[in-house]
């Protein structure tokens, strides 16, 4: 199984080193949590030590000095001036492969934009907001206000939507007490 934890220096601040305690439990559940954050370094001392030593991929993406220094000592080959200037959408990576750590490799990915680029169809944006609009009931709040407050004769108010929907009735014309009977909850009530 795997769990995934961004802003993994946000969770650690809050987490009072349980990260750590629960980091050295995961291998024997099977569990394999992708830890991402932007400042290794900004991590406690027992979260980084408990990732490196239970690290199976290690994935690192441009860096300043000291993240660079700190994550290439565990990249073997690799100086800490290649990941200073990896470009956007580059980043080096180990990972586990039968059992054995893999030499370091660069990985070159793509926008999204040009990933998706066959999908990127603007001129129907127009109807997919229509379609959004009327599968959903949208009216614009103005309209939602007014209607809630009574003063739209087209719709109904707040407590006439209110008493239809618990009472499956619709709410009577006339004064309260020439309304009859309402049905509530399955037992007759008298108006």
């Amino acid at each position: 199984m795997f769990a995934f934890a961004d802003e993994l220096t946000a969770i650690d601040g809050a987490s009072r080193g349980y990260v750590a305690a629960i980091l050295e439990q995961l291998r024997k559940y099977e569990v394999r949590l992708m830890g991402l954050t932007q400042m290794v370094m900004r991590l406690s001392e027992e979260t980084r030590q408990a990732l490196m030593q239970n690290q199976s991929l290690l994935s690192a993406a441009g860096a300043d000095s000291d993240e660079a220094a700190f994550i290439s000592r565990r990249l073997a080959g690799v100086a800490s001036t290649v990941l200073e200037q990896l470009a956007k959408y580059q980043y080096v990576m180990s990972t586990m492969l039968h059992g054995e750590r893999s030499t370091p490799f660069r990985v070159r990915g793509v926008a999204v934009h040009q990933v998706l680029a066959d999908y990127h169809r603007p001129d129907l944006l127009p109807g997919l907001v229509d379609a959004i609009d009327h599968n959903l009931g949208r009216r614009p709040v103005g309209e939602i206000l007014k209607a809630l407050d009574g003063d739209d004769e087209r719709l109904p108010g707040l407590d006439d939507m209110l008493l239809t929907h618990l009472t499956g009735r619709a709410p009577a014309t006339g004064p309260a007490e020439t309304a009859g009977p309402v049905k509530a909850a399955g037992r007759s009530e008298v108006g």
